[in-house]
């Protein structure tokens, strides 16, 4: 196990460094920590650390002090260098006198410190003579490894490209090898997992590199958990076949869904000569990324893709007076009309930004056109106003679009299966289920196995036949069991048990919800009978 001694004067950044990853696994062992220079001596002394990671502004004796004092001490270990954007000239002196890396400190990550890792150790086992068959210093170390140059500036890389202000010159000085100066092909990988911190890195980075085993020379950077880009000379590709090119991204985007169970998207571009096109590329491909808003993107060259950034604003007002002339009489033409526009977007490659533009307008002019709502709809559609800025896919703005035009012309008082005889048997079934168990904890899956058909074929058709999406719909059984059981309430009854009885347990919750649908709090409406 590897000794590791980190010296910063900044307690938050010794406590992160400590934190983001097990470093016992990378077969690592922190031994201690120090404020400066000063006192990093003591320990090296003291302990003989095999890695001494420090900080280079630090009172009393910064980094490169400490750094000269170890090489006129003969010091045989690694130093990893922390730095700042501001920092570049002090790293390059820590680098000649024989520092192995640096890492930020604004972007300290897990996949970066693990990759630095990874070459540091192999300098490790090389200074120390030992033999790197041994499987106990082997473990965790991959075949796959760059040169502690090229991993230095691959990390850096994707910080300039990510930052708007990153200092140029920092890579034309790094770049000396020129590891981009052949024309590239770039593919930006965006994962699809509902929670990121799920995602194994180790596993996805594998899966990724055996995809890609017919190409030698290739380079493989993480962004974030689900966003990786992956780097290749173009002189990899015969004749720099873009249908080739697509056909590798494909078979990537398959092995991650075979193996992994992990959707992506992926977007590429070929024949990139240097970094400002590079930089240039990247962040088109960061932009086509957002378009699985509409629709998956499956594999898409960045080329053949042009985003529209303009949509005719104006017509927002004739929408919402066409929404208005069809109101409840014509309900479920109002969402075939969004619906279309929707795809008519999708069609042209609106930016998805334009598009949650339109509808947050359309919603203000139908807010106009109908002052009489009451407060309570007014609260309603400034937080569907809200919930559209949010939306991360086109279906949900289909959703809040119709849940909002319900709420303006359509609005059930009195919903039975008794009242509907114009509503479709299976609707009528599942307004029965609901009728019958919403009392406690329901769901739309259970509903749609009642009525026998598709959770999401009932969303849309209750919607259309009732003018409520089903949760409205249990919501507003729910608070109207509820005023009743308030309204019959002893005066020791608790608010807790009313909610209880409604199928609600968290009462802060159901006391929420009831001021929302009621206008005033249940102890208010209490009160009041």
């Amino acid at each position: 196990m590897y000794k590791v001694l980190i010296v910063d004067d900044e307690p938050i950044v010794k406590i992160a460094l400590k934190s983001i990853i097990n470093w016992e696994e990378y077969g690592y062992s922190i031994i201690a920590t120090a404020s400066d220079g000063v006192e990093a001596l003591k320990y090296v002394e003291e302990e003989s650390p095999d890695l001494v990671i420090t900080d280079l502004k630090m009172p009393r004796m910064d980094g490169l002090e400490l750094i000269k004092e170890l090489n006129s001490q003969n010091y045989k270990g690694e130093i990893l260098v922390i730095s700042n954007y501001d920092d570049f000239d002090s790293v390059r002196s820590a680098l000649v006198q024989g520092a192995a890396n640096y890492i930020l400190k604004v972007s300290i990550e897990a996949e970066p410190l693990k990759d630095v890792l990874s070459d540091i150790t192999q300098r490790l086992i090389k200074k120390q003579g030992i033999n790197e068959t041994n499987p106990s210093i082997q473990e965790g170390l991959s075949s796959k490894d760059l040169t502690a140059q090229k991993k230095l500036f691959l990390n850096r890389f994707k910080d300039y490209l990510e930052a708007l202000d990153y200092p140029e010159e920092m890579f034309q000085e790094l770049d000396e090898d020129n590891y981009l100066a052949s024309p590239s092909c770039f593919g930006l990988i965006r994962l699809k997992s509902k929670n990121e911190s799920n995602t194994d890195g180790h596993l996805i980075y594998d899966i990724v590199y055996e995809s890609l085993n017919d190409i030698r020379e290739k380079e493989i950077v993480f962004i974030s958990p689900a966003k990786i880009m992956v780097v290749f000379p173009t002189s990899e590709i015969e004749n720099a076949d873009v249908k080739l090119v697509e056909s590798i991204f494909t078979k990537l985007s398959q092995a991650l869904s075979l193996y992994i169970s992990l959707e992506s998207d992926i977007v590429f571009g070929t024949g990139i000569a240097d970094l400002k096109q590079f930089k240039t590329t990247y962040q088109q491909a960061s932009l086509l990324l957002d378009f699985s808003f509409y629709n998956p993107l499956g594999v898409i060259n960045a080329a053949s893709f042009t985003p529209q950034h303009y949509m005719d604003f104006a017509y927002y007002k004739d929408f919402a007076s066409e929404i208005q002339k069809n109101n409840n009489n014509k309900l479920e033409q109002t969402y075939v009309r969004i619906d279309e526009i929707i795809a008519l977007c999708a069609q042209r490659h609106v930016y998805p930004e334009i598009l949650r533009k339109f509808f947050e307008k359309t919603l203000d002019m139908l807010e106009y056109l109908n002052p009489s709502h009451s407060a309570e709809t007014h609260d309603y559609l400034d937080e569907q106003k809200e919930n559209i800025r949010k939306a991360e896919t086109s279906r949900d703005i289909y959703d809040i679009m119709a849940d909002s035009c319900s709420a303006i012309f359509a609005p059930i008082t009195g919903l039975s299966v008794d009242n509907a005889n114009n509503i479709r048997q299976d609707v009528k079934s599942a307004i029965s289920y609901i009728s019958k168990n919403c009392y406690h904890k329901i769901s739309l899956d259970e509903i749609s196995s009642h009525v026998g058909i598709s959770p999401s074929y009932l969303s849309k058709i209750f919607k259309a036949e009732t003018g409520l999406n089903i949760t409205s719909y249990i919501t507003k059984l729910k608070m109207e069991k509820a005023a009743s059981l308030i309204k019959a309430a002893s005066s020791d009854t608790y608010l807790k048990e009313i909610a209880l009885q409604v199928g609600i347990e968290d009462q802060l919750y159901f006391s929420r919800i009831f001021k929302k649908y009621y206008g005033i709090s249940p102890s208010e409406y209490k009160s009041g009978n």
